[in-house]
């Protein structure tokens, strides 16, 4: 299985093994939720083929699209820190395929690995600086 590797940041090899060897596949159709504002997180995803959009809801039913992501992108940060409740929604644009990581697997096994603590945690500040960045953009779009 090859995991299709990020423009701007590559995944880390660490990482990239422990998705390939503890992840399990996932698949979601086009206008597929993988998970909406305040469910619980309970998963961190890998985008291996399609494209996801990161979403923020906005007047009753409508979503305001923030940032896509693609293969070799990550989704999901919120399982890292209490409450464990997505933060924002992501939906399949397209036919999406993956590998994601149990939330609470993962934060035990950080808890017993501080070396892959270290590389989630670094890799995530770059994942969550970039969604910053994405949103602050598009809401000064939004906004104008």
């Amino acid at each position: 299985m090859t995991i299709a590797m990020n423009q701007i940041q590559p995944l880390p090899a660490r990482l990239q093994e422990v998705f390939l060897t503890k992840g399990q596949a996932f698949q979601l159709q086009p206008g597929q939720l993988l998970f909406d504002v305040e469910e619980p997180a309970s998963a961190f995803y890998l985008i291996q083929e399609g494209h996801v959009s990161i979403e923020l809801p906005h007047h009753r039913d409508q979503r305001l699209v923030i940032q896509t992501v693609g293969p070799g992108e990550v989704v999901g940060w919120s399982w890292t820190m209490p409450p464990y409740q997505w933060q924002f929604a992501a939906r399949a644009v397209d036919a999406v395929t993956g590998l994601q990581l149990d939330a609470d697997w993962l934060r035990r096994h950080c808890e017993q690995d501080k070396e892959l603590t270290n590389i989630v945690l670094r890799y995530l500040l770059h994942v969550v600086a970039e969604r910053l960045s994405a949103t602050r953009l598009r809401l000064l779009d939004f906004y104008k």
